[in-house]
């Protein structure tokens, strides 16, 4: 055999080998799709990760009960209005435990105990105060005077009357004092928080009391509520709406529902700023409208606190816009000031920001009253450290001649190792 012949032969055989080769692949492969379309179908693994939420059938007259406001969100997400207006959303919020105030003296911590409403704040909250409830009432009706508060009940918006105004859907929020800054923070907005996902849809509207302070407008516009969906109540009017949306039993405070206001209002947690820029804010009552708690040696405290802090040192005196607001005192550092509507704006500072109160009090201490506790609990409500300097004032409006020692002193602790 010649030299080609046998080339040629290897060629044929190599030919012949590759044929059969991919003949056995073909039929393997087919075997084995054939196989397989023949296997029940099995469920993706990416399903058992990120779960559908469950639709169910929601009955008449149901009440629905969630462990926590993020589970009541989601419902409320999936439902509509005509299928939550068969049931009551009840919401069940964690309990949870009062931080005592910072004090720079024994006696100071003694007197703040002596108040029954302060030690009672530590006693483990009641489950009523830990409830929140959410009810869509169809063709529901709506007057004054109403306390949209947590002592309140949905039977009030059940009653027949004659309307004045109809809405499709119509959430009332007439929280006493809510056209005021600081009551449409501390009464009306935990409301929002809880029944946000509901309050944000398009035919939604809400009832307020028309606002005195016009940087309501600018928190209900951060939000995403468009003045069009807002209805501020006019006396005599009686409402009725195709859904009347219930939401005024809210835990009145509560640190799940202050934190989410915060989220939905657009505040940071931290510092705007690096820790060596940011800045001391010295709160005046300048523009206070009830008088009384003037820091009477005012000019010797910014004297006091320009030598410490220099250009750090930030004198509020109110009238800001929002988003003015949130600049100045996300780079807050410290907040200084007597007891006083300025302090609402400490939901406005990061949740490191260390707060100091001088809060007014009689030698007994029998006469520190609730809403002298309010930032305290406002503060404590965010993590942020709270210092109080109780003080006896020196007329019947309880102005103060403030005590630049004390307040060094607490500084001093606060400043520690803080490159200011």
């Amino acid at each position: 055999m010649g030299k080609h012949t046998k080339l040629l032969a290897v060629m044929v055989m190599a030919l012949a080998l590759l044929a059969f080769n991919n003949m056995f692949l073909f039929v393997t492969q087919t075997l084995f799709i054939h196989f397989i379309q023949q296997l029940p179908t099995i469920p993706t693994f990416i399903n058992y990760v990120q779960p559908e939420p469950t639709m169910r059938t929601l009955k008449e007259g149901d009440n629905v009960t969630v462990n926590s406001l993020s589970e009541a969100q989601s419902f409320m997400r999936t439902y509509n209005l005509s299928d939550l207006s068969r049931i009551t959303l009840t919401i069940l919020y964690d309990n949870f435990t009062r931080r005592m105030p910072l004090f720079i003296r024994d006696k100071d911590r003694q007197l703040f105990m002596l108040n029954e409403v302060n030690r009672g704040t530590f006693e483990p909250a009641t489950r009523s105060l830990l409830r929140g409830e959410v009810n869509i009432v169809r063709n529901g009706t709506f007057a004054m005077p109403y306390d949209c508060g947590w002592k309140s009940s949905v039977e009030f918006v059940r009653k027949p009357r004659q309307a004045t105004r109809t809405e499709v859907a119509l959430c009332p929020l007439l929280v006493p004092d809510s056209f005021s800054f600081q009551h449409f923070v501390d009464g009306t907005l935990p409301k929002i928080a809880q029944a946000y996902e509901l309050l944000r849809r398009p035919e939604v509207k809400l009832l307020l009391e028309p606002a005195r302070d016009p940087v309501l407008h600018y928190m209900l516009r951060a939000m995403n509520i468009s003045e069009d969906r807002v209805i501020w109540h006019t006396s005599m009017t009686v409402y009725r709406a195709d859904y009347m949306i219930f939401t005024c039993v809210t835990p009145p405070l509560h640190p799940t529902l202050w934190l989410r206001m915060r989220r939905l209002l657009g505040v940071a947690d931290k510092l705007m700023v690096p820790e060596n820029q940011a800045v001391v804010i010295l709160l005046t009552r300048v523009r206070s409208r009830n008088g009384g708690r003037r820091i009477i040696n005012k000019q010797e405290v910014i004297q006091f606190l320009r030598r410490r802090y220099g250009g750090k040192l930030v004198i509020f005196d109110g009238g800001l816009t929002l988003s003015q607001s949130m600049e100045t005192f996300g780079k807050a550092r410290v907040i200084v000031g007597v007891h006083g509507g300025g302090f609402y704006n400490l939901n406005f500072a990061p949740l490191t920001t260390t707060i100091i109160e001088f809060g007014p009090t009689l030698q007994g201490g029998e006469k520190l009253s609730l809403a002298h506790a309010i930032f305290w609990a406002m503060a404590d409500l965010l993590g942020q450290p709270y210092w109080r300097v109780p003080y006896i004032g020196i007329n019947s409006q309880h102005d103060i001649n403030m005590d630049i020692a004390s307040l060094k002193t607490v500084l001093e602790i606060v400043d520690r190792n803080v490159k200011v």
